[in-house]
């Protein structure tokens, strides 16, 4: 399709490079961290195939559905409830990016025992007090 002074002629293949180009490096960075880590887990659960891009949806459900509970940081801590939402919506966003046409954090998805595990965990997060935001105190101008 030819260029109009009004339109420009993108492809949807350029368009895509255009939105991923425009990501946040931050974003971009948490993404490969989650992948990284669902990845380790699915290698510690004793997982062959790790390439879970290409899972059918009923055995990523069942690997996600334990992996929620069994996720700690690097140091062997308990996430908290908002660290743990970060990185189910990072591998969501990352399932996406690789052309999945499902979510996994829709109620409305194949992915009932994942999502019923995700507010389990949630749930024993925060009898473990790692529920909670704790917030730096406020910045006031000097002076006042």
């Amino acid at each position: 399709m030819a260029a109009s002074h009004k339109f420009a002629a993108l492809s949807a293949e350029e368009v895509e490079e255009k939105q991923r180009s425009l990501q946040n490096k931050s974003t971009k960075s948490k993404e490969k961290t989650a992948i990284e880590q669902f990845k380790a887990y699915l290698q510690w659960a004793g997982k062959e195939d790790l390439d879970f891009f290409n899972f059918p949806e009923d055995k990523l459900d069942t690997y996600l559905s334990t992996f929620w509970f069994n996720v700690h940081s690097n140091a062997g801590e308990l996430y908290k409830v908002k660290t743990l939402e970060g990185i189910r919506y990072l591998l969501n966003r990352a399932l996406k990016d690789h052309g999945a046409k499902f979510d996994i954090t829709s109620k409305s998805s194949t992915f009932q025992t994942s999502i019923c595990a995700f507010e389990d965990a949630k749930k024993e997060l925060k009898k473990e007090e790692k529920g909670t935001v704790t917030h730096r105190p406020e910045i006031t101008p000097q002076g006042k």
